[in-house]
């Protein structure tokens, strides 16, 4: 089973294996902290039944980049937003698993606000609901073997 902590670490996961020289950041803070870094969050979450078997999901992912330089740092935006499109387009595999999550057809949607590069994107995914099976077993079986004629 996908964890919503299985999504947030995988992302992570991500950033970490593709810019392993740039923090990530584990809570949200607004100064005082390492630059460039990352902080990763999940803004949205929604979830739906779709039949008595299974769930759907979807997640909406949110990615913080704050550059080495909080006012001189277009060019350095320009090719984070590249870099980040290319490795979160088509969606991602969750980590321990053999789960691919597809990102929806929403676009990646990328904002810069005071300097700070966004990325949000939503990953639809769909489980099957696990239920525990509380019927009894048959302990004895009793089989009449006579053919009637």
């Amino acid at each position: 089973m996908v964890t919503l902590k299985n999504v947030i670490a995988t992302v992570s996961s991500i950033l970490l294996n593709n810019f392993p020289q740039i923090n990530i950041q584990s809570t949200d803070i607004k100064e005082g902290f390492e630059q460039p870094s990352f902080y990763v969050e999940l803004d949205n979450f929604k979830t739906n039944l779709l039949n008595k078997w299974h769930k759907k999901y979807k997640v909406s992912i949110r990615i913080y980049y704050f550059p080495k330089d909080t006012y001189k740092n277009q060019i350095e935006l320009l090719e984070m937003q590249e870099i980040l499109s290319d490795l979160f387009l088509k969606g991602i595999w969750v980590e321990n698993t053999s789960f691919f999550i597809y990102k929806t057809e929403d676009d990646l949607d990328f904002t810069v606000t005071d300097g700070v590069l966004q990325l949000q994107f939503y990953l639809n995914y769909v489980q099957t609901i696990e239920e525990e099976d509380t019927t009894e077993l048959m302990e004895e079986l009793d089989v009449n073997t006579t053919i009637n004629k």
